[in-house]
C-alpha cells in the first residue's frame, strides 16, 4: 500500500501535472497561465511534496522496509503536518484572530 501510494504520487507529479499543460500549449499555441491567484503557493507546495516524499522514503528505510506501528505513527504525523500547513496557507492574509474570530473572517 505504501509503495503504491508513493508510485501514484510520483506518476501524478511527473505525468499528471505537466502533460495537460503541454497538450494545451501545443494545441492553443500560447502559454498556459494559472491567473493572478492560481499559482499562489505552487512553488512551496512542490517543495513540500518533494520534502514529504524524501521523508517518507527515509522513514521507510529506517524501519527496514517493514510496516510497524512506529511507521504508521510517522505516516500519520506526516499527514497531520501536511494538512496543518495546507490550512494555514489558505488562511486569508488579513485574518487577525484578535479582532475577529478565525471562522468569522471573510473569505
Amino acid at each position: 500500500a505504501v509503495s503504491s501510494s508513493i508510485g501514484s504520487n510520483i506518476f501524478d507529479v511527473t505525468v499528471g501535472l505537466p502533460l495537460p499543460w503541454l497538450l494545451y500549449t501545443m494545441a492553443k499555441g500560447k502559454s498556459f497561465s494559472l491567473g493572478p491567484q492560481g499559482s499562489k503557493g505552487l512553488g512551496f507546495s512542490i517543495l513540500l511534496l518533494i520534502g514529504m516524499l524524501a521523508a517518507v522514503i527515509a522513514t521507510i528505510m529506517c524501519m527496514r522496509w517493514k510496516m510497524t506501528k512506529s511507521l504508521g505513527a510517522a505516516m500519520l504525523l506526516f499527514y497531520i503536518i501536511y494538512v496543518l500547513q495546507y490550512l494555514l496557507q489558505k488562511l486569508p492574509a488579513k485574518c487577525n484572530a484578535d479582532e475577529t474570530g478565525v471562522f468569522q473572517a471573510e473569505f
